[in-house]
């Protein structure tokens, strides 16, 4: 093992991550978590799959604490709100329903 496979290991075993689903109609679901290797394996899915990947050391200390399959507590409905209308925005894509009242230029 090289010095540089040390530095990445010690580097994963650091590494958290949590993947919440969010389905539009039900307040956002914990559907993934781990540390370490796991983390790491929790971000390249999502990238892979190009989902947004949002970092907040914050937020994660309170997802690590929930259960899988459970819905995120009302106190992060803002942040959480705010994170995936920024994924939307990025995507340039819009909640399926959503009508903002912009009516295109003719």
């Amino acid at each position: 093992m090289s010095y540089n496979d040390k530095t990445n290991n010690h580097k994963s075993l650091n590494k958290r991550a949590a993947a919440l689903k969010y389905d539009g109609k039900q307040a956002p679901t914990l559907v993934a978590k781990g540390d370490g290797f796991v983390a790491e394996e929790i971000i390249q899915i999502a990238e892979t799959h190009g989902l947004f990947v949002h970092e907040d050391p914050i937020l994660l200390d309170v997802l690590a604490q929930l259960k899988l399959g459970e819905e995120i507590p009302e106190e992060l409905y803002l942040a959480v709100a705010q994170i995936i209308a920024f994924a939307y925005m990025l995507q340039e894509k819009v909640p399926e329903g959503f009508d903002d009242g912009f009516v295109e230029p003719s």
